[in-house]
């Protein structure tokens, strides 16, 4: 317990550190900006009036903002704090959580989650090349990816003994970012409890989310479909542009999610399905890998994956993609072995 909270006082701490010479400013480029003018503009956060107290360049003449409006019940509380301060609580305190929640994965690979960012800035100091390692890229941007990593993380752990807390945690993220939740109905079939809590759950937010106004939601689908992502996209589907490349990304993905049902088939598999994927939506993923290092035979794919991750070493589609075959040919080949030698999966296998 002590250890847990040293460990969180310490990303904290250093996170606070960095975050206090680092140029946030109102006309920076911190994705965060987008989430704090969406929610002062509240009525209309996708018009293009919302990009007013954003950079030139982002002023197109629409908004870059394409969030459902569930995501503004979470932004919205930021908005009573000056930006910069907002700034700060918003990615410290999603960072310390997402530490947080992957101590209970492992403690000490918890402890390089939490150091990672810091070494690496310290590297690029000193001359090393910029990398895209989805921690530091999280909180440079200030973005979503350690709310949602600590819920997966979160309701990866409890599927079996708080299924209904699972479910519950997967419908706050379904609600935050859906690309982040999309193999969570496979996760949770015949797990009803969590797939009630589920259920419930995401109601309960949409409906509170009307009090915003019903009409957000038309102008969230419409937002959806004309957001245009950064250069620096890394979905598996970008590696072709065909539509059966595509399916084919996505029968693997929902295979693995479906065969898997825990934590690793959550993560995998929604990668491997993803529409659209930045490096710092590779956060929960890293830190299963890491905590994975020194585990069974039956980690090696995944534990290399996450060591790859958080040294920087993922940086486009080809990278995710061979990194997600791997951990998906390598379970597959032990369990292959497990079965014909006999054995079944050990319960302290599941990832």
């Amino acid at each position: 317990m002590l250890e847990r909270v040293l460990l969180v006082a310490v990303a904290a701490g250093l996170s606070v550190a960095w975050l206090l010479t680092y140029d946030a400013s109102p006309s920076g480029e911190a994705d965060f900006n987008v989430f704090y003018q969406a929610a002062l503009h509240w009525r209309e956060p996708y018009a293009p009036e919302s990009t007013v107290g954003l950079p030139a360049w982002m002023q197109n003449g629409r908004s870059p903002f394409a969030y459902p409006p569930t995501f503004l019940l979470l932004a919205l509380p930021f908005t009573l704090l000056p930006y910069f301060t907002a700034y700060v609580v918003w990615a410290v305190g999603s960072f310390a959580l997402f530490v947080l929640a992957a101590s209970f994965l492992n403690l000490r690979a918890a402890w390089l989650l939490a150091l990672s960012p810091f070494a690496l800035l310290l590297a690029i100091g000193f001359g090393a090349p910029v990398t895209y390692q989805p921690l530091l890229y999280g909180l440079m941007t200030g973005q979503t990816a350690f709310w949602t990593g600590a819920g997966l993380i979160g309701a990866g752990l409890l599927l079996e003994k708080r299924p209904a807390w699972a479910g519950a945690l997967l419908a706050i993220v379904a609600c935050l970012k859906p690309t982040a939740a999309l193999v969570a109905p496979l996760i949770l079939w015949g797990r009803w409890r969590g797939l009630t809590a589920a259920v419930l759950t995401g109601l309960g937010l949409v409906l509170a989310s009307l009090a915003l106004g019903p009409h957000l939601w038309l102008e969230w689908i419409a937002a959806a479909r004309a957001f245009k992502g950064g250069v620096l996209q890394l979905q598996p589907a970008a590696v072709f542009d065909h539509v059966l490349w595509q399916v084919a990304l996505v029968a693997l993905g929902g295979w693995f999610a479906w065969r898997e049902r825990n934590l690793a088939g959550l993560l995998v598999g929604g990668v491997l399905c993803a529409p659209y994927l930045m490096p710092y939506d590779l956060a929960a993923l890293t830190a299963l890998g890491v905590s994975r290092i020194g585990r069974q035979p039956q980690h090696w794919a995944l534990a290399a994956f996450g060591a790859a991750l958080v040294v920087g070493l993922v940086g486009n589609a080809v990278s995710v993609l061979i990194g997600c075959v791997a951990v998906v040919l390598w379970f597959g080949l032990t369990e292959l072995r497990r079965t014909g030698d006999g054995q079944g999966r050990a319960v302290g296998d599941r990832a």
